[in-house]
């Protein structure tokens, strides 16, 4: 692990860098289910453009995040059927969280989802690992910071005056059901997250492109009378568009803070 002392100059996400930000959003996810001795599979996707919204606490960090969707599409195919929601309703909803300068979110409010599309897809923890992780510090080419036994972020080479990094993030244990569900029994899962991210010292984030496998484990128990295997596989990509005018970040969408 690199040290503080090895540093060149602290290395994070800044509300000036993401003051009035625009980013495309891809995903594509292919999931297959294992029970009963028989296997179903289905694929689904998303695609959006957001606008991410940022400014400093009075004693920050964390930053005050609020961003939206411009534009989004999302579709589900499954036994030869494919479904794509009209997804208009979910346009302009705010999400609201506070941002940390290694890129992590607290996700703090989601906007309404109408059925349709949350059937589809997934858009509560839209801000969740959006945003590539980043080392404290400026690490040097060839090497890399670890926290713990789960995150690893080496320096590669640059390109095009970009910083690029490679993350992995690994996270592995039981999930238990939410609050006052008692037909979901705790289950295990386990996470893998690889990619490479762009960063650029004065904009930040660019342009992050990364794979994620998440295994889980379901045994009988509650309203799951087999125990079901399932493997999620997905391609995400977060592309930095060129920055909005600021007119378009007023201070007042922070006013509900």
């Amino acid at each position: 692990m690199s040290s503080p002392l090895s540093a060149q100059a602290e290395l994070g996400y800044s509300a000036a860098q993401l003051a009035c930000a625009s980013f495309r959003q891809s995903i594509r996810s292919d999931l297959t289910i294992q029970t009963a001795g028989r296997t179903a599979s289905a694929n689904s996707g998303r695609e959006g453009y957001l606008t991410m919204a940022t400014i400093a606490r009075p004693t920050a960090p964390p930053y005050q995040v609020v961003a939206w969707f411009d534009s989004l599409r999302a579709w589900r195919s499954a036994g030869g059927n494919r479904i794509e929601p009209d997804a208009s309703g979910v346009l302009g909803g705010r999400y609201r969280g506070e941002l940390l300068p290694d890129g992590s979110i607290a996700s703090q409010v989601v906007p309404f989802v109408p059925d349709a599309v949350r059937e589809v897809t997934e858009l509560a923890g839209v801000l969740d690992d959006m945003l590539p992780r980043l080392p404290p510090w400026v690490i040097q080419v060839g090497e890399e910071w670890r926290s713990g036994d789960s995150l690893a972020i080496k320096r590669l080479s640059d390109s095009a005056s970009l910083q690029r990094y490679r993350i992995q993030l690994n996270r592995e244990g039981l999930v238990p059901p939410p609050p006052g569900d008692t037909l979901t029994p705790t289950y295990s899962r386990t996470l893998n997250d690889r990619g490479i991210a762009a960063w650029d010292p004065m904009r930040g984030p660019m342009r992050y492109d990364h794979a994620i496998t998440v295994e889980a484990s379901v045994p009988i128990g509650g309203a799951i009378k087999s125990p079901a295997r399932s493997l999620v596989e997905q391609q995400v990509l977060l592309e930095r568009r060129a920055d909005p005018p600021r007119e378009t970040c007023p201070l007042s969408l922070f006013a509900e803070y």
